[in-house]
């Protein structure tokens, strides 16, 4: 097991190795390989953003930006919950000119944030308190590695309602498309309502507007009459692919909508031998699971958590959409309570695991593994301080540098 053990119980994986020991980072949250280079960017909580050798003995860590100014953060007093959230790299970047991007999704600041505890947790209800939910893009040298002045733009401006579900996983697809989670910001009903908003679903956007017979411009945003607040936009510097499941020729609903009826799914992550995206989504009450995105799936909420049939707001499954998806797997709050996702492990270092669905539970400091086929799931055991850089092991041994 090139110097893993395995306890006699096959609870988990021991010892333990840290990433990259000589480094340390406030809150990371995201961690993205550059395309084409061995380094990797780190993106924190807090909005700073740096950029690392891939070695592991690596000492020097670089920062790109600092968003701190303006991402809202909990730790700060901020909001109740978002931050940083997303990263992306354009899959061309520095090899193709104009297409140096660096793609991020995050919460602002709110003079005025809402702190009290949890808002919202009903069917319809939507408290504003000033933020805001930001896809940007910008450009990033990718020899220096700097940021380069002036290149911000706002792709979407969206009110941040209540206090928590964001979403936040953003990866481009095996098809060049960039995919990004939203919550329903713990408003239910935003999961099955394509006309409203971009909560609660997966978005498919074509950043690099080719059009012609691959994309087109959005036909409805949020700036549109009924579709939003006046201080929201949509539809900056991106085109939406022509075989997005979710057409509306003459605008009615948004065509931004790979897959609804989302929750809170937190983390979405692609898996490098497939190209499948899954996605740790967070339950309520009752269930936690591991979704498979798919075209015009529809995962269920508010009807639905995992495979239990709530019937909550007497809210129908959206008619556009595919009948319920089931979950790759269901976690009983037995089991787990804040399921906010994995990696699916294609390293060489572990080879029990190749292929397995790799999934961290919040709450319950666990680690799961799940088999991708069954959605069998199998506990491998606990994780406190000394563990939690497990994951990140596992992601960069599955990942192409």
């Amino acid at each position: 097991m090139d110097g893993y053990g395995i306890h006699a119980n096959r609870n988990f994986y021991d010892p333990y190795e840290v990433a990259f020991p000589n480094l340390t980072f406030d809150s990371p949250i995201t961690f993205s390989p550059v395309p084409n280079q061995a380094k990797i960017v780190v993106g924190q909580l807090d909005g700073k953003v740096f950029s690392i050798g891939a070695a592991n003995n690596t000492t020097v860590k670089q920062q790109i930006i600092d968003l701190s100014a303006e991402v809202g953060d909990r730790n700060e007093g901020q909001v109740w919950d978002g931050g940083f959230l997303g990263l992306a790299i354009h899959p061309e970047f520095g090899t193709t000119p104009g297409k140096n991007y660096f793609f991020i999704y995050y919460t602002t600041a709110s003079d005025n944030p809402t702190l009290g505890g949890p808002q919202g947790f009903s069917c319809n209800v939507e408290t504003f308190s000033g933020n805001y939910l930001i896809l940007e893009r910008f450009e990033v040298d990718p020899i220096t590695m700097n940021f380069v002045a002036n290149s911000r733009v706002t792709m979407i401006n969206r009110r941040m309602y209540n206090t928590t579900h964001r979403g936040g996983g953003m990866e481009f697809g095996d098809d060049g498309f960039l995919y990004l989670s939203t919550g329903d910001q713990a408003a239910y009903v935003n999961a099955q309502e394509l006309d409203e908003n971009l909560d609660g679903g997966v978005l498919r956007l074509d950043v690099d507007m080719i059009g012609g017979g691959t994309s087109h411009a959005p036909i409805r945003t949020l700036s549109d009459p009924g579709a939003g607040d006046a201080d929201e936009f949509s539809g900056i510097e991106y085109f939406i692919p022509n075989d997005n499941p979710f057409p509306s020729p003459g605008g009615a609903t948004f065509e931004e909508y790979y897959s609804i009826g989302h929750r809170n799914p937190h983390r979405m992550t692609k898996d490098r031998g497939t190209g499948i995206f899954y996605i740790g989504e967070v339950g309520e009450n009752t269930h936690e699971e591991i979704n498979v995105v798919g075209a015009g799936n529809n995962y269920g909420w508010p009807k639905y958590e995992a495979n239990a049939l709530r019937d909550y707001c007497g809210t129908p499954l959206n008619p556009l959409s595919n009948v319920h998806t089931p979950p790759l797997t269901q976690f009983v709050r037995s089991e787990a309570s804040s399921i906010i996702g994995g990696y699916v492990y294609r390293g060489s270092n572990m080879p029990e695991l190749v292929g397995k669905y790799i999934a961290a539970d919040y709450a319950q400091n666990t680690i799961w593994q799940i088999d991708t086929g069954t959605g069998e799931k199998q506990l491998l055991g606990d994780f406190g301080p000394h563990k939690l850089f497990l994951l990140v092991r596992m992601y960069k041994e599955s990942s192409i540098f």
